[in-house]
């Protein structure tokens, strides 16, 4: 699949961790075409997607019976067929889409995508948190609060009664997540951004352009930041939460940045 300097690329990542941005900062080059999210056996109840048969997602059939059909298309020159996207934009330079750590591995056939991307040499970027409690915290304010996931417009702030009792286990998962993405992507082209590094500008965002697109080039869209990110603003049960993170041994994690 690959030919010249046309370049196919996915960004792997966890929930909150600046995806969506990377998505907009690259969609913004006119020659680039970057889909969020395309591929979601989640669909029907994920918070960012429209209704079902809005024409906005791949058929979950498709998605889950032939992959390497979905694929094909996805990282294709051409544009998409209308029936799966609203968008007709083709994509002359560079072709792409992030997907989410829990979709991938909600495939039914999860191998046959990470033997897609090793034998069209697929370059991937690994979009990651690292301080996971926020990376938490930030996911529950979205999904409670219904906040749209996005990176433009005025600050939003709101706060969130975080469950001690699952803490432990979701923070584990998190974790086993961020394991899993660099583990199954260890032999791939790839490079890391962690959001901590850009989240307050797209300097290494743009970094990494001219080996993702394959030329130089200035985004347009700029980051405004949606939340702050102090634990202390953010949580009703701050005490609470700072003590069960202690006694699980996550004092590490306890940053008021």
């Amino acid at each position: 699949m690959s030919n010249g300097n046309y370049t196919k690329f996915v960004i792997l990542s966890q929930p909150r961790t600046g995806s969506t941005l990377i998505c907009s900062l690259l969609s913004s080059n006119p020659n680039v075409r970057c889909l969020i999210e395309p591929i979601n056996p989640t669909t029907h109840n994920h918070h960012m997607k429209p209704i079902p048969g809005s024409r906005c997602l791949i058929p979950e059939h498709i998605i889950q019976d032939d992959l390497p059909r979905a694929l094909d298309h996805l990282f294709s020159k051409e544009a998409l067929p209308d029936r799966w996207v609203l968008s007709k934009r083709r994509a002359t330079v560079s072709a792409g889409f992030k997907i989410m750590a829990h979709q991938i591995q909600g495939l039914r056939s999860e191998d046959i995508f990470w033997e897609y991307l090793h034998r069209y040499d697929i370059k991937v970027v690994i979009i990651l948190r690292q301080n996971i409690v926020m990376q938490y915290i930030s996911d529950l304010i979205v999904r409670r609060t219904l906040q749209c996931a996005c990176w433009a417009g005025e600050p939003m702030v709101a706060k969130v009664e975080v469950p001690i009792g699952s803490l432990g286990a979701n923070l584990r998962r998190i974790k086993k997540e961020k394991r899993y993405l660099l583990e199954k992507s260890k032999l791939l082209d790839r490079r890391k951004l962690m959001y901590e590094e850009f989240k307050d500008t797209v300097e290494p965002v743009g970094a990494i352009l001219p080996w993702l697109v394959g030329e130089e080039y200035s985004p347009t869209t700029k980051l405004q930041k949606q939340n702050p990110d102090s634990m202390r603003n953010r949580v009703i049960n701050y005490r609470a939460l700072v003590d069960e993170l202690q006694r699980l041994g996550f004092d590490h994690l306890i940053v008021d940045n």
